[in-house]
């Protein structure tokens, strides 16, 4: 999990960065390429973080039932 973590990590530092390129941009269509591709990038970590924490709950929900014996 701690790879997960790690590579969590360097994707929002990536988009941090990307961020800090788009408020620096001169050129109006450059920023709204970079705003663009933050958006994107936004929208899929948000996804993915989602995905994990469903895929999460019916992992946790599974050991339950075979816990309890269902």
């Amino acid at each position: 999990m701690a790879d997960a973590r790690d590579t969590l990590r360097v994707r929002l530092d990536r988009l941090a960065a990307l961020v800090e390129l788009a408020r620096l941009s001169q050129s109006v269509e450059d920023r709204a390429r970079m705003e663009r591709s933050i958006q994107l990038v936004s929208w899929t970590l948000r996804t993915v973080a989602h995905a994990r924490q469903l895929s999460g709950n019916v992992v946790c929900q599974s050991e339950a039932a075979e816990t309890s014996g269902c």
